[in-house]
């Protein structure tokens, strides 16, 4: 069963960063008179930190979505599924831990929770009460606006820019494999891209490099510890994890636990879960990756 609920957490990850993908690209393409819902702000709906922030740099009780009160239920019953199954940059921050292993010693140890764990609380702290006097700092760490942002003023420009300029590389230089011409195979590749992928017209941000900087550094963090940015720093992990207290999805421990600390290994989030009765509800993402590790079958979520 574990294993099957992995595959299933993989499977709805991926398709939430296909979808905030999609979306992003679909901006471009996107009538601005268009009275059509405004779909590409769907991840934002579903923000609860956004909303927040909004509401207090206002100074006044807007209505809540009802996306938000949806993924808050969910966090009071469930814990921070949110964050280990549909936030996109939680997705990349996943494959990255997941190339870890290419780079770091293979001997893998144990990763409990330590205090610097708590960063991610104070600086939720911090960004609202700036909030409260207009500074929209909160803005600048959170994930959904940290990934849409990276992509907006530096990826994809970046991407279409090296692309452009390859493919124009290879048409002024003409290179020959025999009597073939390589432009004759790789225009009509490009004409398509063109048309279809980069159907925006390229433009350049002043300090796009930085946040390509900033993008790049985050993502990295993570060959030093699994989801760093999630453990330590992401404002809008300390929100839903002070709303996952006591959730009603909890992981148990039965006599059958030798403490072998395998399944903490495997836990992307250092919650604890090799501890009995220490299990740390607010830090979980939900992964499930600690449960199928167990080959005694000694933990396992439970409804409580």
């Amino acid at each position: 069963m574990a294993k099957g609920i992995v595959w299933a957490r993989r499977l709805v990850q991926a398709a939430c960063l296909i979808l905030f993908l999609y979306l992003f690209w679909s901006v471009g393409l996107q009538d601005p008179k268009s009275t059509e819902p405004p779909s590409r702000f769907l991840f934002l709906d579903l923000d609860p930190l956004a909303w927040l922030w909004t509401t207090l740099a206002a100074r006044t009780v807007t209505f809540v979505p009802w996306l938000v009160l949806i993924v808050l239920g969910v966090t009071l019953l469930l814990g921070r599924v949110f964050c280990g199954w549909v936030c996109p940059l939680g997705t990349v921050h996943n494959i990255f831990t997941w190339l870890r292993r290419f780079f770091r010693d293979k001997r893998v140890r144990n990763d409990g929770w330590t205090r610097w764990q708590r960063g991610k609380y104070y600086a939720l702290a911090g960004f609202l009460v700036l909030a409260l006097f207009g500074a929209q700092w909160v803005g600048v760490f959170d994930p959904i606006c940290v990934l849409y942002r990276s992509l907006a003023t530096a990826l994809y420009p970046g991407m279409q820019y090296s692309v452009e300029q390859g493919a124009s590389a290879i048409y002024d230089i003409d290179p020959h494999v025999g009597p073939l011409h390589v432009k004759a195979a790789t225009e009509p590749v490009y004409q398509v891209i063109r048309a279809h992928v980069f159907a925006w017209k390229r433009q350049v941000f002043c300090g796009g490099g930085l946040i390509l900087v900033l993008f790049v550094t985050i993502v990295l963090l993570n060959l030093y510890k699994p989801r760093f940015w999630c453990r330590y720093l992401c404002p809008l992990g300390g929100l839903l994890g002070v709303c996952s207290q006591r959730p009603v999805l909890r992981l148990e421990s039965s006599d059958k636990c030798t403490k072998c600390g395998i399944c903490a290994r495997q836990c992307p989030a250092a919650a604890d879960p090799d501890k009995p009765n220490q299990w740390r509800s607010t830090e979980c993402y939900g992964c499930w990756n600690c449960v199928k590790a167990c080959n005694r079958n000694a933990i396992t979520f439970k409804f409580k």
